[in-house]
């Protein structure tokens, strides 16, 4: 395992490079595999929903976690007031929503950043179970910009992967805004123990985007973490905030802003009621 030490003096770096944006490190690279709008049946992430991800115009990342709650990293955040897309499919030209932030909140002294949307997206969009825990040499799918050219900003998204390596406990990170300290989820690229296709490395600007896994009993996307640093040493790795941790605090949140039932099923709930009361009688 890459040591504490080592670690911190590459992490620093990332962190402030968080406000420029560089494109994820992925091996072989091609628009048509990696390029979530390039709408291209062979995108590594096709068959999944990636309608609750979520970008500004200036390039902060937003993962819907439940109807009008998000998660994004807390160096690099959307703020309140910022308005942040969301498109229903893989096609840019197809149909979108934008929903604005009305307030967030960081978790502890941790990366992690909880936002919540001044109005809940449309019940067509997705949001993402938070994994119960990283599972180690697990293949994961790992998210950032894009090294094509044209793509906007708020269609900015390019996917490799990784394994999921090791864990790292109380992980410390500086930064201008002070650093976090938390839990992190550790990926090495290019390790000579094991690659995978489309092997990724993330990169300043990346900070914020989410990291998936595939659940094995549904065989959708869960959020395990966002990307938090980069690590140097004798391997470069990608570090993420691991969001299990710190699970029940970012529940606490959702259910702080559950979405209220819509009166008309509230209406039918008490229409039942009352015929299964006279029905009683």
């Amino acid at each position: 395992m890459l040591n504490k030490k080592t670690l911190l003096i590459s992490f620093s770096s990332l962190v402030m490079l968080s406000i420029s944006s560089q494109a994820i490190l992925i091996n072989s690279f091609t628009a048509a595999t990696n390029d979530r709008f390039a709408n291209n049946s062979n995108f590594i992430a096709d068959s999944y929903n990636l309608s609750g991800m979520g970008l500004t115009t200036n390039g902060r990342w937003a993962t819907l976690v439940s109807e009008n709650v998000f998660v994004s990293s807390n160096h690099y955040h959307p703020s309140n007031g910022q308005a942040i897309s969301f498109y229903a499919t893989n096609n840019a030209a197809g149909g979108s929503i934008t929903r604005t932030v009305s307030s967030g909140q960081r978790i502890g002294d941790t990366d992690i950043w909880v936002g919540v949307l001044s109005t809940s997206v449309d019940s067509s969009y997705a949001f993402y179970d938070i994994g119960l825990a990283p599972n180690i040499g697990q293949n994961s799918f790992m998210t950032g910009r894009s090294a094509s050219s044209n793509p906007t900003t708020t269609q900015d998204v390019a996917f490799g992967r990784n394994i999921l390596d090791s864990l790292l406990t109380n992980q410390e990170v500086d930064d201008p805004s002070g650093g976090a300290t938390g839990n992190a989820i550790l990926a090495i690229y290019n390790n000579p123990l094991g690659e995978v296709d489309y092997e990724a490395l993330v990169e300043g600007g990346d900070s914020g985007a989410p990291m998936f896994t595939v659940d094995s009993v549904s065989g959708e996307l869960i959020i395990v973490g966002t990307n938090w640093f980069e690590g140097g040493g004798t391997f470069e790795s990608s570090g993420f905030t691991n969001l299990s941790a710190d699970r029940d605090a970012i529940l606490s949140i959702i259910s702080a802003n559950a979405v209220p039932e819509p009166s008309s099923v509230a209406l039918i709930s008490l229409a039942s009621l009352m015929l299964i009361s006279k029905r009683k009688r």
